[in-house]
């Protein structure tokens, strides 16, 4: 069973601090389970509210194999019903024009043919249309 942790890296530099303010946090996900040292999936910055939320959610959240970010930050949204603001854009959340396999999932009852919609956000809001 692999067991998912976060470990806080900032931002801690004072400048970043200065211009952006101080509600920030972002880092990695430690995962221990499947060997003798932790699997890292990289933590983008979020609100360090979010971040709080997250890691807390992360604390009692077990799987088989190993989950992306992605999915991970999916199954939180959807379960805590609250959205994680980042500091940018996660990358599969950004619009993209090349051909790909459409990312709503199927439990929020995505139109068929897909729309092109990859956003998380969008993707929800295309199947309440």
């Amino acid at each position: 069973m692999l067991r998912y942790s976060t470990n806080w890296m900032g931002p801690i530099n004072y400048e970043w601090t200065k211009k952006n303010g101080d509600y920030w946090a972002g880092g990695r996900i430690d995962v221990y389970g499947s060997g003798d040292y932790p699997e890292e999936i990289s933590l983008p910055i979020m609100y360090k509210e979010d971040y709080g939320r997250f890691s807390k959610w992360l604390d009692s959240f077990t799987s088989i194999d190993l989950w992306s970010l992605e999915e991970l930050v999916y199954l939180f949204e959807k379960e805590t019903k609250t959205t994680i603001h980042w500091f940018h854009t996660p990358h599969w959340e950004e619009d993209d024009d090349s051909e790909r396999k459409c990312t709503c999932h199927p439990d929020d009852n995505p139109p068929v043919p897909c729309a092109k919609q990859y956003a998380l956000s969008e993707c929800r809001q295309v199947s309440k249309e």
